[in-house]
């Protein structure tokens, strides 16, 4: 269980800083896109809370998570055809697509405002 709350925490405290790194960087979109797929660790993380939610902490930790999962609900993300692309000097095939969002700023700082106090409440 414990380990569950660390992986947690160290999740919360990568976001906290992508969020404030983002805050202060001119061209956000690419730092922006990273953060949105963190969406993805985010379902996985609550599957995991889930198992031990009898516990009074893990229910904090989910209940704050269950908060940031609502911003993340709120943004659409849509994603092109997939394609691939060969390269013949080195024979190696990728595949390639592009994904767009409406992660919007007022978005973007409700997220980060919401991950900056649920993490100062935890490292306080």
């Amino acid at each position: 269980m414990i380990e569950v709350i660390i992986l947690a925490g160290g999740w919360l405290e990568g976001l906290y800083l992508a969020t404030e790194i983002t805050k202060n960087t001119e061209d956000k979109t690419e730092l922006k896109t990273r953060i949105i797929d963190q969406r993805l660790p985010l379902e996985t993380l609550l599957g995991l809370l889930s198992k031990y939610d009898k516990d009074k902490n893990i229910q904090t930790v989910k209940k704050d998570f269950e908060q940031i999962q609502s911003i993340y609900n709120n943004i659409e993300i849509s994603t092109s055809e997939i394609t691939k692309e060969v390269n013949p000097e080195t024979n190696i095939t990728s595949l390639k697509s592009e994904t767009t969002s409406n992660f919007s700023e007022e978005d973007f700082s409700k997220l980060a405002d919401l991950v900056t106090k649920i993490r100062n409440n935890y490292t306080k």
